[in-house]
């Protein structure tokens, strides 16, 4: 396992769901006897990406201009300099620092560069603006706290591993916006849509489109 942990590090760059997610991949395709490794390894690859698609396009659509051309110029390798964006970006997670003598940034995961390269700049999906934006985390807020008891909310903090007491406010639709803005703040909203479609499968939840 020591001699993958470069190759995980470079797909998922140690974020606690990516790695969860290429593991799963991982484990599935070398139960197939029959696959060599390096066919096991690259199917797996394949797998992730795909199902890595909606986390991507969330944090695409999250970011400014600003940000989405820095994190394509990170992508395609181009030199960065460093100032309030980058460290933005750094605080978000999706920019580190390469732990090379040159200290330069790069983005947190290759899987995460390559959809940028193929399509960050290309798709008009991506063109959301902050006003809409918002507009889709306050009507998530208010679907979580009409749809969902103070129970089923508890229930949904608890696999979101989200101290539900913890959150700031009283009452149902306090600890829905609180929610919805703490795991914005980390991007973890594609994991709450997730929980949501499946709990409530009768319900469109696709209010990041």
């Amino acid at each position: 396992m020591a001699a993958q942990m470069p190759f995980l590090y470079d797909i998922t760059g140690y974020h606690p769901f990516f790695v969860q997610l290429l593991c799963y991949h991982l484990y599935s395709k070398l139960d197939c006897a029959e696959w060599p490794l390096g066919k096991a390894r690259a199917e797996a690859i394949r797998a992730f990406k795909r199902d890595a698609v909606p986390h991507f396009e969330y944090y695409w659509s999250t970011s400014s201009d600003t940000e989405r051309r820095w994190l394509y110029n990170l992508a395609s390798h181009q030199p960065i300099a460093d100032g309030p964006q980058i460290r933005s970006l750094v605080d978000r997670c999706l920019v580190i620092v390469d732990p090379s003598p040159e200290n330069e940034y790069r983005l947190f995961s290759s899987a995460f560069a390559d959809w940028c390269l193929n399509n960050g700049l290309q798709t008009d999906h991506y063109s959301v603006t902050r006003v809409s934006q918002r507009e889709h985390l306050m009507e998530l807020r208010r679907m979580l706290s009409t749809r969902f008891n103070e129970g089923e909310l508890r229930s949904l903090c608890f696999d979101l591993n989200v101290d539900y007491g913890d959150l700031p406010g009283e009452g149902k639709a306090a600890k829905a916006r609180e929610l919805v803005d703490h795991l914005g703040r980390r991007n973890r909203i594609p994991e709450l849509l997730e929980l949501c479609k499946k709990q409530r499968p009768d319900i469109s939840w696709d209010v990041e489109n």
